[in-house]
């Protein structure tokens, strides 16, 4: 009996998923985007400090496990007389206070800096494409995806698999191409050198757009 129990207690739970699924897709995989490409920052800002000497590793790290985070950001990027890593502790500011078009500005201030190091360049363009996908009602999907074409394509860069996850979102959700995008994760999910966690990232897009695509 206890095993009789146990089946229709599973077979309702799967019921109300699907009727769940069915009637709020569209806002659970935008929720589940968003989730996902909000966590980019953090680990762009990890994956930096592993290329950095050793002082500057740990100043940043202290930097991030700081009760308050963005002022000790501040202090760091004023020890090293501004330039890039200023101009993207600003914008991480920015995003802070929910001033989103300061953040796309600063981040294209960068992009744009040839005298910048390629990471920080390739960073820029990574988070102002995030952010565009959500904040700037102008950008098409052409736009987006010319501009972060260059870093999702370029297997050199420290951030082409944030790239190509920011990719596969931008032609699940603004071009519809449900197939491309899952093509983009895959290669996420099959580079054994990127880190565990963006992989499962990306096997979570490709779950949730499997699931979309079934519907």
């Amino acid at each position: 009996m206890s095993d009789l129990l146990k089946d229709v207690d599973e077979a309702m739970r799967a019921e109300r998923m699907a009727k769940l699924w069915h009637e709020h897709k569209a806002a659970l995989i935008t929720g589940i985007a968003a989730l996902i490409l909000g966590t980019s920052a953090h680990t762009a800002w990890n994956a930096w400090t592993s290329s950095q000497k050793r002082e500057q590793t740990s100043a940043l790290l202290s930097a991030l496990d700081a009760k308050q985070p963005l002022p000790e950001l501040e202090k760091l990027a004023a020890a090293n007389e501004g330039g890039a890593l200023t101009d993207m502790t600003a914008a991480a500011r920015a995003i802070a206070a929910k001033d989103y078009q300061a953040a796309l500005k600063l981040y294209n201030q960068v992009a744009n800096d040839r005298k910048a190091p390629a990471i920080f360049r390739e960073l820029a363009i990574v988070q102002k494409v995030n952010l565009s996908i959500d904040f700037d009602g102008k950008a098409t999907v052409k736009d987006l995806s010319a501009a972060i074409d260059p870093v999702a394509g370029n297997d050199k860069s420290r951030w082409q698999g944030q790239a190509l996850l920011t990719r596969a979102v931008i032609k699940a959700r603004k071009g519809n191409d449900i197939k491309g995008a899952i093509t983009d994760l895959e290669q996420v999910t099959d580079n054994q050198e990127l880190p565990a966690s963006l992989r499962e990232r990306a096997k979570a897009l490709i779950d949730t757009y499997k699931l979309e695509g079934q519907s």
